[in-house]
């Protein structure tokens, strides 16, 4: 198989995936971008701004755009740090609850479709290799 063919099927599969998510995404007014954001402080309750634009590899001002939107529509909370007055921390309100439970059920049936006769062996090889294969991609951002 080519290069070119991975690629080729890995856009296919994210493509698919965003068409199965698209429901959910608009029943909150979210994007893709916007639901990374918040499962990541979801993920890491009370993390801050810079933190978080550290682990996704992105500018603060992406950050801010995404965390203004979460915040406006009521999916997150933004609490003092009471040791440091200066930072805020993220946290995941209750309507951002009820947006966790869908999106787990959104998950489990996401999961039951793609890994349908794969086995657990299978599917940890193919997530090691896509690891590594995200990993050596940063490596592309220098070549230019």
């Amino acid at each position: 198989m080519r290069t070119f063919d991975v690629g080729k099927n890995i856009r296919l599969m994210s493509r698919n995936i965003k068409h199965f998510t698209s429901h959910l995404l608009q029943e909150y007014d979210l994007n893709e971008g916007q639901l990374e954001y918040f499962l990541m402080i979801y993920k890491h309750h009370g993390i801050n701004q810079k933190e978080l634009a550290d682990i996704m590899y992105v500018s603060k001002a992406s950050v801010t755009k995404a965390i203004k939107k979460l915040l406006t529509i009521g999916l997150i909370k933004r609490i003092k740090n009471e040791d440091d007055h200066r930072h805020y921390g993220l946290f995941v309100s209750e309507k951002g609850t009820e947006l966790t439970k869908q999106f787990h059920d959104y998950e489990a049936r996401l999961a039951q479709v793609m890994f349908k006769n794969i086995s657990q062996e299978e599917i940890e090889t193919l997530n090691s290799i896509i690891t590594r294969m995200t990993e050596n991609s940063k490596d592309l951002k220098s070549t230019f």
